[in-house]
């Protein structure tokens, strides 16, 4: 079985010991001789979980560096304890954020905008109607941001629409004005020092980085 982490247990001098199956820290009672010790504690990580355990060798084989050798497997497991996920750090609280290039959110806002062309192929001619892209660009961002927190062309450029006080999604009212104050061109140039733009202000929302999963 695969150890992902040792930990100690206590303050008090440990030594390693290596068994079939994990990485064990020995703990020795005060004033106890190098050699001779009443107790193990072991904590190791076993894929999502947290394996406590206890090994009591009462008497102690000659051999006891080479564990299993004598006396059979090294642990009993005491408990076992499933840690949940660190809550992420909403951007307003976070002090390590860092907002993504303006390159990549003009990509995305490119690619949007080409996807909205040629949606509103279907229904008017975005050449004479210039409101038919424009107003798929709004509906496409009230849709898949306040949904999905990502429109295609943020899904492309690892980009998502956060809620700046909670980092969850902004929701589709507030999606759909985001998307309406950007289709009027010049609340997304008035940005602060974060690049939130005078649309996300007004819509509580943040452009931040998505990375992939495993990537």
């Amino acid at each position: 079985m695969t150890v992902g982490l040792l930990a100690r247990v206590s303050n008090v001098s440990a030594v390693l010991r290596r068994s079939r199956s994990v990485i064990c820290a020995a703990q020795y009672p005060p004033g106890c001789p190098f050699g001779r010790y009443r107790q193990e504690h072991c904590i190791a990580i076993r894929g999502d979980k947290t394996e406590v355990a206890q090994t009591v060798r009462t008497p102690r084989p000659s051999n006891w560096w080479a564990a299993g050798r004598d006396g059979g497997p090294a642990l009993t497991t005491l408990a076992t304890v499933t840690s949940p996920p660190a809550a992420p750090v909403p951007p307003a609280t976070d002090p390590a954020f860092t907002p993504p290039g303006l390159g990549r959110r003009f990509g995305a806002l490119v690619i949007d905008w080409v996807l909205c062309l040629l949606v509103s192929n279907f229904f008017a001619d975005p050449v004479r109607d210039g409101w038919a892209p424009v107003a798929v660009l709004v509906v496409e961002y009230g849709f898949f941001l306040g949904l999905f927190a990502q429109t295609p062309g943020m899904w492309i450029t690892r980009l998502r629409c956060l809620d700046w006080s909670d980092g969850g999604r902004i929701g589709v009212p507030r999606a759909l004005l985001r998307g309406l104050l950007l289709a009027l061109v010049v609340p997304p140039l008035i940005m602060d020092e974060h690049r939130r733009g005078l649309h996300d202000r007004l819509a509580g929302a943040v452009v931040a980085d998505a990375p992939r999963a495993g990537g």
